[in-house]
């Protein structure tokens, strides 16, 4: 085996075992079954995959599974690269338009688990009177969103959903688009986002769930003394048109997937897995999406079935 082949195979066996801590998490956290104690460890193997999946990252076009439908595509447009579909986007827009105060021009809004802060640099252009500040466990989606992005209405700051860096009662929403899924207590995040949100502010949270995350994160709202359900929505549909146009035979992504195709079978596996899950195949396929197949049940040790994608809308009173 020569020198650069045993590098990309080490390479491969490091991404795979990432992969494998990162699933192993998420099933622990969205069964509600992580071990006390376990913190810890699950934001460790959450934020090395992201750091990694940042450092890899050669273009910023899917930050989330995505969303389509006419209306939403229609004001995403103007906004929207000529290098993105804009499923992501609208994504971005269903959570904005339930979470941003209509009635008014300038706002305060902090978006916890931003990433490389593409979805806030849209709501920027969209927004242009806001203030926006991104919040990531991942040191390096920090650091490269902070590149990107001039000091001022637009910031990016390290830190944790159960430990926001950021003032009590100093913004107006505080959002949360594909991320809460990540976080091992969904209550710490209530909390927290209750303390930074001004009375009357609106928490909107934008995700996969599992039926048994979505039963206790119900429970959670009804008895935390500072919030309140103003909206509970299904998107599934929505985001399955969104994966399907993106990973069809005609999609961004599928065209990527073969230009990135290899004879590596490790490789391969790594990739199709991550097809699955980050870009959402898995859910497409079924109505209830599936985290693992068989074979890569097999390997990675985890499982974990997505009930439905919601839209959620919370008032701080």
């Amino acid at each position: 085996m020569r020198r650069s082949e045993g590098l990309l195979l080490g390479k491969a066996l490091t991404t795979f075992l990432r992969f494998r801590s990162l699933l192993r998490a998420l099933s622990a956290i969205n069964r509600d079954a992580l071990p006390v104690g376990e913190e810890h460890w699950a934001k460790s193997a959450i934020s090395q995959f992201y750091d990694d999946l940042a450092d890899a990252a050669k273009s910023h076009l899917y930050w989330n599974w995505g969303y389509f439908d006419e209306r939403t595509a229609a004001i995403a447009a103007p906004f929207c690269p000529a290098s993105s579909d804009g499923l992501s986007e609208q994504l971005y827009l269903m959570a904005a338009e339930l979470t941003i105060p209509a009635h008014r021009r300038e706002f305060d809004l902090v978006e916890v688990g931003c990433g490389l802060g593409e979805g806030l640099r849209f709501l920027s252009q969209c927004y242009p009177a806001g203030s926006f500040i991104g919040i990531d466990l991942s040191d390096h989606a920090i650091r490269q969103a902070q590149d990107k992005s001039a000091q001022g209405r637009l910031r990016f700051a390290l830190g944790d959903a159960a430990r926001l860096p950021i003032e009590d009662h100093s913004a107006d929403c505080v959002m949360s688009v594909e991320s809460m899924h990540n976080y091992p207590s969904a209550a710490s995040f209530l909390d927290e986002a209750a303390r930074v949100l001004r009375p009357g502010g609106v928490l909107g949270i934008v995700d996969l769930f599992t039926a048994t995350r979505a039963a206790r994160f119900r429970a959670l709202v009804k008895d935390h003394p500072r919030f309140e359900f103003l909206v509970d929505e299904d998107i599934s549909n929505g985001v399955r048109r969104a994966i399907a146009k993106r990973i069809g035979t005609n999609g961004s992504a599928a065209s990527r997937q073969q230009d990135g195709a290899s004879g590596n079978l490790l490789r391969n596996l790594i990739r199709d897995y991550g097809r699955r899950t980050m870009l959402g195949a898995d859910f497409l396929r079924t109505q209830r999406g599936r985290f693992g197949q068989p074979f890569t049940k097999l390997l990675l040790g985890s499982e974990m079935v997505v009930e439905s994608y919601r839209r959620i809308a919370l008032k701080r009173t």
